[in-house]
């Protein structure tokens, strides 16, 4: 920049030379600089400049003075020899350096600043073009009407230029630093829509979604009223994405959470050895521990983590990702799910795909410190989305392969596991059965050679020699001529020591335990209840509790949570053997049909519960009464039956079809349809109504077919995949009318509308809705009207007519009341409070906030009734009431925490900027 004469004209007209201001005279000369100075190194006519500095009003002697205002300026500026006034071509010139005049340095900050692709860079340009601005241009010496002639356009740059500063700051994530600005600008210019659209979004991104919803319906009545029009498509667009919680307003930041996930299992008793696996494990960000089944991997990865794990201040994630277990392996998607939830961030900000969870998941940990164990990983493709891309985070796999590719890719550290030292199996025997004297240790030696110091047959053999509470000599005898006798000779082979270890310790159970130990084998899915035991037995389940606990003394199944048994992967495989060997196949399918039928009449009950009023499909059998299917009494425990059983009820859908029990095998996923939509929390529900569909149409069971292609679409349609679920919806729609079923028509045109109002098409989803009302009505089904008049007014508020919407959740809470349907009753009244807070009536919404809690709680939706104190405590901050506020908000976070639901991490933020204490879960 020039060190000689500056000039200013965003404010006061001022020249500066040397730091000393100059003494520019009368207001016409200095109106007379700025014209010039406004076009440097321009001619500026005569005639244009008597019209400017007298505004049409020129008078005879004019021109005189003219020259002699032009006269006193050059006088002013002689100091610097780099400003020439001189005149030319019948009008009057200035040349000096563009830098050197605020207008022109301003121009330029601008122009370089919008070139600029980093968004720090671009704000910090704009910010400085815009530090030139001290008041309005010429602000001493031009009216409004010459400034609106000769800067106009400078006022207008101006205005750009804070709109693009404010949009780089959102792009860096600072929203709260923004908001006070647009308040204030957006009172100054209040029909600029892309100004309202950033404070929409600053105030969204900062928790404030009601504040920004508010935004957009003040500017859309102003418009109504004072222009006769409607907010433009893109600020629509704005306003739904901010209503529906859209993921995409978001930047890929790391979410805060307040308590770390601490997700680590808890160490194996009696861990022993693995010096050099722990010390080798110190050495690299990704590690993959590799080993035979039974050698002990998870009890490795899981003992060094918690020595770590202090490392690590911003948590811990494991996972199980049963590569090797019966069934299907987890999948990324559903893994990434869990991550993402436990990492903090809102289910409704988790992505639909696995590549963009994928990219959240890498940069919820940037900058993090986190330790992820992966357990029993089957390939790398299924480890590759789930690893950090941050060198702060550390992650350890299990696999019984070295998962080559990760080596490569990834610089991975393999970690060879082998069975134990000899000296360490010996001390992991006595850790279990207790010191031993006499003749024993010799004994202990051979009982671990016997097990080729493969720790999970030692525990094996250590649980015998406690249950049979004989000495270890005379386990050892039994155990080597049980081997004999089987034709099991000890070679060495750890894989032949376990199967030893198994085969001794399973001909000991008695009869009905070793039934169910075969048949726990056969079981779908990961773990088994005891009414699923039962019914493998088919016996009741008062005999089958102590079975249970009998496998669980022999090592051979571990309770791993109460009430819930699991095997081992190698037991199971063991189990299964032994289970084709001594079990006909008649037999092995008439146990696992009744443990899939007690699934199928269990889900139709929970489902029953969860919606009252809806006809449900039959289950085609009539119900177990061996072991009889749970009965629910309440919304709240129908759900967390589901939600426990979720992964099983999905292997059972799988087991279904691979048995050709078809009618089961459609069943389980539309009996849980409900369920499916209302969690979302498992990618796999779309592949099991792919696999009912199949089943259905291989039974010829047109209803079946009807009913899964309706889920199908409803599934697709929750991953955003529309035009694949109205496909599906459509062909239900055609199946339900071609089997008679008329109200199941309504349902479909129902989820059509939803589909289309989710992608945006409002017009054509009110067709939908249109159509499922009048068959609704026509059927009598009143309650199937008040799902209808609930959407309607969703897609009214998406498209921003919250009077029309306000009607329709009017009358679908009236239909509630004709129910007593409590779920029903809840969420309009909360909806209708939502629209009269959207419509600045935050009285009129703390009433039917309040009024929707008791509904809530009768039915048993504890996150619904979490869900509303936290409206409450919201809405009585707009009303000035922060007592009642912190009151509301405490209540809310006491039952998030209560569900470990990630809503809590942000509530209790929320109170700690009030000063609240709150209290830190462990």
């Amino acid at each position: 920049m020039s060190d000689g004469m500056m000039f200013r004209l965003l404010g006061r007209v001022e020249a500066e030379w040397r730091g000393r201001r100059i003494v520019l005279g009368r207001r016409r000369e200095r109106c007379l600089l700025a014209l010039l100075l406004l076009e440097a190194g321009t001619v500026v006519g005569t005639e244009r400049l008597l019209d400017l500095l007298w505004e049409g009003t020129a008078g005879l002697n004019a021109r005189a003075q003219l020259h002699s205002h032009v006269s006193r300026l050059r006088k002013a500026l002689l100091g610097d020899e780099t400003v020439q006034l001189v005149a030319r071509d019948g009008g009057y010139l200035i040349d000096v350096e563009p830098e050197t005049v605020d207008v022109h340095r301003f121009r330029a900050l601008v122009a370089d600043g919008r070139a600029r692709r980093d968004p720090a860079e671009r704000s910090a340009m704009l910010r400085e073009a815009l530090a030139l601005w001290r008041g309005p241009v010429m602000a001493d010496t031009a009216s409004d009407r010459l400034r609106d002639l000769v800067a106009g356009d400078l006022a207008e740059l101006r205005l750009l230029a804070t709109e693009l500063a404010i949009e780089a700051e959102l792009d860096q994530g600072r929203h709260d630093e923004v908001i006070g600005e647009l308040l204030a600008i957006t009172v100054e210019h209040p029909l600029r829509e892309r100004l309202t659209s950033q404070l929409m979004l600053a105030l969204y991104r900062a928790g404030r979604q009601p504040d920004a919803l508010a935004v957009y319906h003040r500017l859309r009545i102003r418009l109504a009223d004072e222009l006769g029009v409607d907010p433009s498509p893109e600020l629509r667009d704005r306003y739904t994405a901010v209503l529906r919680h859209d993921t995409g307003l978001f930047l890929d930041e790391p979410f805060d959470r307040s308590v770390p996930p601490a997700q680590l299992p808890a160490v194996t008793a009696h861990f022993v050895g693995r010096e050099a696996a722990l010390a080798t494990l110190h050495g690299s960000p990704v590690s993959v521990v590799r080993g035979m089944p039974g050698v002990g991997k998870t009890a490795l990865a899981v003992y060094w983590a918690h020595l770590v794990a202090d490392r690590f201040p911003d948590g811990q994630l494991f996972v199980d990702l049963r590569g090797y277990s019966p069934g299907a392996p987890r999948q990324p998607a559903e893994v990434l799910e869990g991550f993402l939830t436990a990492l903090g961030v809102p289910r409704d900000r988790i992505p639909r795909t696995e590549a963009e969870m994928s990219a959240r998941y890498r940069t919820s940990l940037a900058g993090k410190k986190v330790l992820v164990v992966l357990d029993n990983a089957g390939s790398a493709e299924q480890v590759r989305p789930l690893l950090p891309g941050s060198n702060g985070s550390v992650t350890v796999i299990t696999s019984r392969s070295d998962l080559g590719g990760l080596v490569a890719t990834h610089d991975a550290l393999l970690v060879p596991l082998d069975v134990l030292a000899e000296q360490d199996a010996e001390r992991l025997l006595t850790g279990v059965i207790g010191p031993v004297s006499g003749d024993e240790p010799a004994a202990v030696r051979e009982l671990a050679q016997l097990c080729g110091y493969l720790p999970l047959a030692l525990r094996i053999a250590a649980a015998k020699v406690i249950s049979d509470g004989q000495p270890v000599a005379d386990v050892v005898t039994r155990l080597r001529d049980g081997n004999r006798l089987s034709g099991l000779a000890f070679h060495g082979d750890p894989q032949v020591a376990v199967r030893a270890a198994l085969e001794s310790s399973y001909r000991a159970l008695d009869p009905l335990a070793r039934t169910l130990f075969r048949r726990l084998g056969l079981a779908p899915g990961d773990d088994a209840t005891p009414p699923v035991a039962a019914s493998l037995l088919d016996t009741s389940l008062a005999r089958t509790r102590p079975v249970l606990a009998r496998l669980v003394s022999a090592h051979l199944a571990r309770e791993h949570h109460p009430g819930r048994y699991r095997l081992h992967d190698l037991v199971r495989d063991y189990a299964r053997e032994v289970a084709d060997v001594e079990e006909s196949k008649p037999d092995r399918l008439a146990s696992v049909e009744r443990a899939l039928e007690w699934y199928l009449h269990t889900a139709c009950r929970a489902d029953q519960a969860l919606t009252p009023m809806r006809p449900h499909p039959e289950p085609g059998s009539p119900a177990p009464t061996t072991c009889p299917p749970l009965a629910f009494t309440s919304h709240s425990t129908a759900l967390a039956w589901c939600d426990a059983e979720e992964s099983n009820l999905i292997a059972a859908v799988r087991a279904a079809a691979e048995h050709e029990l078809d009618g089961i095998a459609w069943r389980i996923p539309v009996t849980l349809g409900y369920f499916s939509v209302v969690r979302l929390t498992h990618p796999d529900w779309i592949d099991c109504y792919h696999t009912g569909y199949a089943c259905a149409r291989r039974c010829g069971e047109l209803v079946g077919e009807a009913w899964t292609a309706h889920g199908l679409g409803v599934a697709l349609a929750n991953r955003r995949r529309f035009t694949e679920a109205m496909e599906h919806l459509l062909q239900a729609a055609a199946l339900f009318r071609e089997v008679g079923l008329d109200w199941a028509v309504g349902s479909a045109y129902v989820s059509l509308g939803c589909t289309c109002r989710d992608a945006g098409h409002f017009a054509e989803a009110f067709d939908h809705f249109g159509r499922s009302s009048d068959i609704y009505a026509e059927a009598g089904m009143r309650w199937g009207v008040g799902v209808v008049r609930l959407h309607e007014g969703d897609t009214h508020r998406y498209a921003g007519r919250l009077d029309e919407a306000l009607a329709c959740y009017q009358e679908s809470f009236d239909i509630a009341v004709e129910y007593a349907f409590p779920w029903g009753l809840a969420i309009n009244l909360m909806k209708i409070g939502d629209i009269h807070r959207l419509l600045g009536r935050p009285g009129e919404a703390m009433t039917h906030y309040q009024r929707a809690l008791p509904h809530a709680h009768d039915s048993g939706d504890r996150a619904g009734e979490a869900h509303l104190l936290d409206l409450c405590g919201q809405t009585a901050h707009d009303l000035a009431r922060p007592d009642d506020a912190v009151t509301q908000w405490t209540a809310a976070l006491a039952i998030y925490d209560e569900l470990d639901d990630p809503r809590a991490a942000q509530l209790r933020i929320r109170l700690e900027h009030r000063s609240v204490p709150v209290q830190v879960r462990k």
